[in-house]
This record gives structure tokens, sequence and C-alpha cells, in this order.
């Protein structure tokens, strides 16, 4: 029997808990609180956003306790014990799922577009390191997929 699919915006860690990252305001704004970076601004400067909290073992780690904090209570795991789970493959897991919440927050119209240029940032990241994505603009690479692809951009 195969394992269900599950939305992309989640993970599981190796103790094969599942994870689900969404965005709000208010989680959004306790982001910014905590971390200092504000994921809403992701199409006005760039990827910077994303690369501050990607970059950032702690900060990363941050946003995404906030983003799980009332899962975690009701599964009774502690922030260390969440943290402890994070091997490679977790934090791969988590930051595509955490790119698609990002994608998922932002205005239906934008969002493939958005999604692509988040994931090429992604890849950059890895391949580079993230300092290098805050160099990607993602409303001109959104622009330039959709040119692409033959699809207007609402403004």
């Amino acid at each position: 029997m195969s394992e269900p699919e599950y939305p992309p915006y989640t993970f599981a860690d190796p103790l094969k808990r599942r994870w689900e990252l969404k965005l709000n305001y208010g989680l959004k704004n306790s982001i910014k609180a905590t971390t200092g970076v504000d994921i809403a601004r992701v199409a006005v400067k760039g990827l910077k956003a994303i690369g501050a909290l990607l970059d950032d073992d702690e900060k990363f780690m941050q946003a995404l306790w906030i983003l799980v904090e009332s899962q975690a209570k009701t599964a009774k795991v502690e922030p260390e014990e969440f943290a402890e789970c994070f091997d490679g493959p977790t934090c791969d897991a988590a930051a595509n799922a955490f790119v698609e919440a990002v994608v998922l927050f932002s205005l239906p119209q934008s969002r493939d577009n958005m999604r692509a240029a988040l994931e090429k940032a992604v890849q950059v990241a890895k391949k580079t390191g993230a300092m290098a994505i805050e160099n990607i603009d993602v409303e001109r690479e959104a622009k330039s997929l959709s040119e692409q692809s033959g699809v207007a951009q609402a403004s």
C-alpha cells in the first residue's frame, strides 16, 4: 500500500510526525517579531526575507516553531524535541514546505509565478549558498516566467 499524498506545505520528521505549515497574518507577525524577518514582503524585497531565514538556522527553526507550535502542543512535543529531529533531509523537506506556505500566503493570481521564482531561489541556494538568492528579484523572475508561459501579470 502506497503512502498517502500530503499537501506540499507539510513535512514529516524522522519520527514520522507530519507537520503542516500554514501562514496567516497573526503567525506572520509573530515570525517578524521573533526573527526580525517580514516574510510577507517577499515580492517587494526580492528574496532577502526567505534568504534571511534559510541562511540562519536559528531564525529558520524559530519561524518553523511558530508555525507548528499549536500542533506541537497538541502532540505534546516540546521545542527541544522538535529541533532534535532535524537532520538534513528533514531540513530540506521543511524548507520546501515553508516555501510553499509563503506561496500560498501570496495573492492567488501570483502563486504560480511566485512558486517558480521561489523554487529557483531554493535551487540556487542549495548550489551556491543562501547569500546568492538575495540577488534574485522575485517580481522580475515572476514576470519573466509569465512572459515565457504567455500569462499576463496582474498589476
